[in-house]
């Protein structure tokens, strides 16, 4: 997408707040990494008003070496509470660390 096609979306999505409902923002994330794994939770709502934990594998080039740059998402939990969700990649992350 050139630079003009990205300002005219810009203007459409600002512009117009019914349109930006169809393009919802990713919420923001914090991870505690292990062996090139992610074991993440969110900062911020999901569109469903939960917060969400979740793992990300390493896969494609780099990913034994722990330079991956490319992660598939392997599981997923919802939380109503951010603590929780925090919580609980805590936990995985922990577990992780005992297993290796």
């Amino acid at each position: 997408m050139t630079a003009r096609n990205q300002k005219m979306w810009e203007s459409l999505v600002n512009a117009e707040p019914a349109l930006a409902a169809l393009f919802p923002r990713q919420p923001a994330y914090r991870y505690f990494p292990h062996n090139g794994w992610r074991y993440c939770w969110t900062t911020e709502r999901m569109g469903d008003g939960k917060y969400a934990a979740f793992i990300y594998k390493p896969v494609g080039k780099g990913a034994r070496s722990g330079k991956a740059r490319s992660f598939k998402l392997t599981r997923e939990v919802r939380f109503t509470t951010r603590k929780a969700a925090k919580a609980r990649a805590s936990k995985w992350h922990d577990t992780a660390m005992v297993t290796t």
